[in-house]
């Protein structure tokens, strides 16, 4: 057998978004880096609810229920906490995605803006991937 060479492949630019972020996949779901995920895992939620500003549909929100509420609305936090860069959080989202006319063709990852004192998450996602105009 002949000894073969290799060569190192680039890994590309890197697309890390530092700080919170939420990313919308691709089946509805929305995943949250493991900084916002810690967050979201301190407060103990295991619900939440999505909301969308009433004259923007592009400004989404969402809110952390209370250990004890129930809401129909709500969705379901799947979360795992670990040290550190294991925290996950996520929510299946679909049906809140559907009702604003998002396009979740393709994974995308945006900032959020996290409010610790009141459990809530403040998304702008671009107006090019939402259908349902005000």
């Amino acid at each position: 057998m002949s000894r073969m060479e290799f060569v190192t492949l680039s890994r590309g630019p890197r697309r890390r978004l530092d700080g919170m972020t939420a990313t919308f996949g691709k089946h509805g779901r929305i995943m949250f880096n493991s900084n916002l995920a810690a967050a979201i895992n301190k407060k103990g939620s295991e619900s939440c609810l999505v909301q969308r500003a009433k004259d923007n549909p592009a400004y989404v929100r969402i809110k952390l229920q209370k250990p004890n509420e129930n809401d129909p609305n709500a969705y379901r936090l799947t979360r795992a906490a670990g040290g550190g860069h294991h925290n996950s959080a996520a929510i299946q989202a679909k049906a809140a995605l559907d009702e604003i006319g998002y396009d979740y063709s393709s994974t995308k990852s945006y900032p959020v803006t996290w409010n610790s004192s009141k459990g809530e998450i403040d998304i702008v996602l671009p107006a090019e991937r939402i259908s349902l105009h005000h």
